[in-house]
């Protein structure tokens, strides 16, 4: 819920950009590498069972076509996950693609592209043993490393460029920084099986409900 309220003051912001005047124009470049960040997943680093950091690489050519590289790390320790046990899921994960995007005016454009991601990461638990027999429950600890998974992601991503300068349309710092949102659809293509304890988190991917998932990023672009 948190998360999602994050998404929603972030939206109210960029409207309220959007609302300041248009006057700017995008400088237009055959092509143009970009570096982003997702301030939202750093804002959210003082939960104390989440560690996220993700960020990326954007070559944008003719002005319209987006090649993408992506990365990130993951370490999560989710509260109640089960009654009797303790997870945590931590590593890294990759992402390579491609995305068309278009103006919607002089300074706001709109993307949809294709992600192909891997994540590569390790789970360990303690499962907590209630007897009636014995006063102390006992504990069964299992450690799993090496395990990798694979999806697919659709991606619509919408973009601001910020205007730091007002006074001086043609300032450099006008078109220095963009911000933005991302949501991405994900599909699950290959992921480790266990049993009697599945996988619950991948890093990248999410919680392990259903091979379809959906997260977003809120993301500072700067255009080099």
């Amino acid at each position: 819920m948190k998360s999602y309220l994050l998404v929603i003051i972030s939206l109210l912001c960029i409207n309220s950009a959007v609302a300041q005047g248009d006057s700017l124009l995008i400088q237009k470049r055959s092509f143009q590498p970009r570096v982003y960040w997702d301030y939202g997943q750093t804002l959210m680093l003082w939960q104390e069972r989440s560690q996220k950091y993700e960020g990326g690489l954007e070559w944008l050519l003719f002005d319209k076509v987006q090649i993408f590289a992506e990365a990130g790390y993951t370490k999560i320790n989710p509260k109640n996950l089960y009654k009797n046990i303790d997870y945590q899921s931590e590593g890294r994960f990759y992402r390579l693609g491609m995305g068309y995007l278009a103006y919607l005016d002089e300074v706001n454009r709109l993307g949809l592209g294709v992600r192909f991601a891997e994540s590569s990461f390790k789970d360990e638990g303690v499962i907590f043993i209630n007897s009636e027999t014995i006063n102390s429950p006992m504990k069964n600890d299992f450690e799993r490393s090496d395990l990798q998974a694979t999806w697919m992601e659709i991606v619509l991503n919408s973009e601001k460029q910020l205007r730091l300068n007002k006074d001086v349309p043609a300032s450099y710092w006008n078109k220095f920084f963009s911000i933005g949102i991302m949501i991405r659809y994900k599909m699950l293509l290959d992921y480790p099986s266990y049993q009697p304890i599945e996988v619950f988190s991948i890093p990248g991917y999410g919680r392990l409900i259903n091979k379809r998932n959906l997260g977003f990023n809120l993301f500072l672009k700067i255009n080099i």
